[in-house]
């Protein structure tokens, strides 16, 4: 618990510095933030509560806090914000970061940090926010300081102006200091929007790149008036429209043209026809979704003027305005072709059509309104949903290019949120929703009327019966004469309601979910049990040699979420004889592997493979590399996504990148090597067809075994003992660094007679039922142990971090003795520390 330091200027009234920044958010339009209550962002909880204009919308998992705020930022254009403590919370706000960087949304996201004095130290939950968020942040610092007012108006600014995520990193007591006298910031009232006027040379030059040959329009984020405009050019060029599902609201007017949906079964084709165009037209913002079917560099943009604070691609044109206004410009501008171009169009009519429509979305279009917000899951679902579901008046959200499964629950609240006028519909599968199902206690908590339907596929719950409890209505249909029905039951009932569907009911097969390859098409999932391709298992390959170096360094289990993408790196795993367990969570993943590894004290491994199960990682690896656990993260990587695995974990882990190459495999297993020695986490990133390549070599790379620890010189350990033998109440404090010498500390125990406590992380060190276990300490420990704590004259501290200690204040007046391998941290102990170093894990019963 921090001391509030600023008792005095709060009892004359002063604002704080956390009051200022709520001003700001209200100023710009902001009414509610999404987030987890902690106590580093206690001042920005305080500051909501007396200003009154903003709401806070208490969640169960940051992550999904980060998704509300993005579909938040998506429908309003305002900057959706969310919340997260320091260290895990800052985890997990990156999920909605990466999304909405994807997906060009607005948002900041604020993560809590240890105050200011404390940064640097290895603090609890202490971890670089700032080097966390580089990947996703167009705009990213850290606020260190009540003078740093402006800083939180220009992160407004950019997350408003570049449709962006932004990033601030706020200790507490930050938060919590009165606004110095003379520091103010003139908020801007009303949402910001970028502007620019139409550049007519730039248009005349489009347009004669256009008349020269134009192959496909292709329509990503946009409005549905500029539908008419789209169709008046594809007809004046002759060239097929190709829509996004992110560009949905082209359907939305009523059209000249035929034009293709683009979904996965077709994704590749489409990337085929655009590649070898001459020209593309692409319409709509440069986001992830645009940026991996477009290869070529011919490309005329006609988009919003937020565009201007993006990159532009070389070779393109860029028409940034109004698009609506754009578009009959440039329709005028463009002469009419003699005739359409053959190619194109004989290639676009060649798609494969999509399915007639489902029971299901005839049923939605039926009963739902048609100004509803549909948050649809991504894959099969968002698919289906795309291609039947007539559009009307509806917007469709989905983690588009993220492809972050168990998205529509939590984008269904944020948009209940951002339009409360308007209904809201989360379709979701049972899979999907098991990820987020804590967040229907969020919309029961804050009556919230969305309507979840869940496509009940492998049923891993009664997510009926779960939905019931946190109370919801609920209910199922299985008849599919009755789903209309009950569809317009659940619509009808005040506050969030549940209705499951199983897949053959809705018209949807198996209704699988695509779990995407780090920024790939998708892959269908697999069973647990499914053999990978042989080729990645067999003798000589890479995934074979690394899967035996796996095992030569102590692995014997990984965990990962299966899909089909896991299958042949799973498969090689097990033929080197490591045991795979499924998750269902994908945090659980390193969460699981780290905790193992701590309690095992064996390297374990863990795998991601999609983008968003990747940055669910997140939390794990740093709980094991500040717990100095060897957990080994895997990512299968198929071509260049959003997440820069290596850049993302390069603050909490050795990193490589497995290419195939025999090289690349050597870096890899030199870097497990180091990790594994050095008691820290590592993570390999395997590129597209890495597994299956021939590792050149039967051997595995050579390694020389790390030099053990030294012991301390005999001089220091005799003044160590001198101040134990001379102590009339020694105490041992054991932490995690203990783990594995449970008769040594026992022994040593006695022969002080002494008694023991333990960290939180050394709790089970020793059995808690032994008489010389005065308990834990901390704010979860015992009172036993604080009376031992206060008392004792000298403590024995061994293996014990100042993360372990620094969540809480160690009180009385004693002597440190410090045994630990961690030479930098004894360096810094207190002056009145013996300071000892020692392998880890086995202090010495002499």
């Amino acid at each position: 618990m921090q001391v509030n330091r600023n008792v005095y200027a709060d009892a004359l009234g002063r604002r704080r510095f956390a009051d200022e920044v709520v001003e700001g958010l209200a100023r710009l339009g902001v009414r509610t933030v999404f987030g987890m209550p902690a106590e580093s962002l206690n001042p920005l909880l305080d500051a909501l509560r007396r200003d009154g204009r903003i709401s806070l919308v208490g969640v169960r998992h940051e992550g999904a806090a980060s998704l509300m705020a993005a579909a938040y930022g998506r429908l309003t254009g305002t900057p959706g914000v969310c919340l997260g403590t320091a260290g895990p919370g800052a985890t997990h706000l990156l999920l909605g970061a990466y999304d909405a960087l994807a997906d060009r949304a607005p948002l900041m996201a604020l993560s809590g940090q240890v105050p200011v004095e404390q940064v640097g130290l290895a603090s609890f939950q202490e971890i670089d926010p700032v080097r966390l968020f580089d990947g996703c942040a167009v705009y990213n610092h850290h606020v260190a300081s009540p003078r740093q007012l402006a800083m939180v108006a220009r992160a407004l600014g950019e997350a408003a102006v570049r449709q962006g995520p932004v990033h601030l990193a706020c200790s507490s007591d930050a938060l919590a200091a009165p606004v110095p006298t003379g520091v103010s910031v003139r908020w801007r009232g009303g949402p910001l929007r970028a502007g620019l006027q139409h550049d007519k040379g730039l248009l005349l030059a489009a347009a004669d790149r256009l008349a020269g040959g134009v192959h496909a329009l292709l329509v990503g984020r946009t409005t549905s008036e500029t539908g008419a405009h789209i169709d008046e050019l594809s007809d004046r060029l002759g060239a097929p429209v190709l829509v996004l599902p992110e560009g949905h609201r082209y359907f939305a007017h009523p059209r000249t043209a035929p034009a293709v949906h683009i979904r996965d079964e077709i994704g590749d084709a489409v990337r085929e026809l655009l590649a070898h165009a001459p020209s593309v037209l692409l319409v709509g913002a440069h986001t992830a979704s645009v940026r991996r079917m477009l290869t070529s560099p011919h490309v005329v943009q006609v988009a919003d003027p937020a565009e201007a604070a993006h990159e532009r691609p070389a070779g393109w044109l860029r028409l940034l305005g109004d698009e609506q206004e754009l578009l009959r410009d440039l329709a005028a501008a463009v002469p009419e072709a003699a005739a359409p171009a053959p190619g194109p169009a004989r290639a676009a009519d060649a798609l494969p059509r999509p399915a007639g429509p489902a029971p299901l979305w005839q049923a939605l279009d039926g009963t739902a309104a048609h100004d509803a917000v549909l948050s649809l899951e991504p894959g099969a679902i968002l698919d289906s949903g795309f291609t039947q579901l007539p559009v009307r008046q509806r917007d469709i959200l989905s983690s588009y290019a993220l492809r972050c499964r168990g998205v529509a629950l939590p984008a269904a609240l944020g948009a209940a949120v951002a339009l409360p006028g308007r209904p809201s519909v989360a379709v979701t599968t049972d899979t999907g929703l098991a990820d987020f199902a804590a967040e229907l206690l969020t919309a029961r908590r804050y009556d919230l009327p969305v309507t979840v339907v869940c496509v009940e596929r492998d049923a891993p719950a009664d997510l009926r019966g779960v939905a019931v409890a946190a109370g919801l209505a609920a209910r199922r249909v299985t008849d599919p004469a009755r789903l209309a029905g009950e569809l317009r039951a659940v619509l009808r009932t005040p506050g969030p309601s549940l209705l499951c569907v199983p897949a053959g009911t809705a018209g949807l097969g198996e209704a699988r979910e695509h779990i995407a390859v780090h920024g790939t098409g998708p892959a269908p999932d697999a069973d647990a049990d499914r053999p990978g391709p042989p080729d990645a298992a067999r003798d000589g390959s890479v995934g074979r040699l690394l899967a035996r170096a796996l095992a030569g360094l102590g692995v014997t289990d990984a965990y990962a979420r299966t899909d089909a993408a896991a299958g042949p790196l799973l498969a090689c795993l097990r033929a080197a004889g490591i045991a795979t367990h499924a998750v269902v969570h994908p945090e659980s993943a390193a969460l699981t592997g780290s905790a193992v590894a701590k309690h095992t004290g064996r390297p374990t491994v863990c795998v991601a493979t999609g983008e968003a199960d990747l940055v669910l990682q997140a939390n794990g690896i740093h709980d094991a590399a500040y717990d100095h656990a060897a957990l080994i993260v895997l990512g299968v990587r198929q071509d260049e996504g959003v997440v820069d695995g290596t850049a993302l974990f390069r603050d909490a882990a050795r990193t490589a990148r497995l290419d195939g190459t025999p090289e690349s495999l050597d870096r890899a297993v030199r870097t497990l090597h180091r990790a594994v020695a050095g008691q820290g986490a590592a993570y390999v990133e395997i590129g597209a067809n890495a597994l299956e390549q021939e590792a050149g070599s039967p051997d595995l790379p050579s390694w020389e075994a790390a030099p053990s620890a030294t012991l301390p010189p005999a001089a220091l350990l005799d003044r160590a003992a001198a101040v134990l033998a001379a102590a009339r109440r020694p105490l041992l404090l054991a932490g995690r660094g203990a783990r594995g010498s449970t008769a040594e500390l026992l022994d040593l125990a006695a022969g002080l007679d002494a008694p023991l406590v333990t960290t939180m992380p050394g709790r089970g060190t020793v059995p808690e039922d032994h008489p010389r276990f005065a308990g834990g300490i901390g704010s979860s420990g015992h009172t036993s142990a604080a009376r031992a704590l206060k008392s004792c004259d000298v403590l024995l501290a061994l293996g014990v971090s100042q993360r372990g200690t620094s969540a809480f204040d160690l009180h009385g007046d004693f002597r440190l003795i410090q045994v630990d391998h961690d030479l930098a941290r004894l360096a810094a102990s207190p002056g009145r520390t013996c300071a000892c170093t020692a392998p880890p894990r086995k202090p010495s019963r002499n």
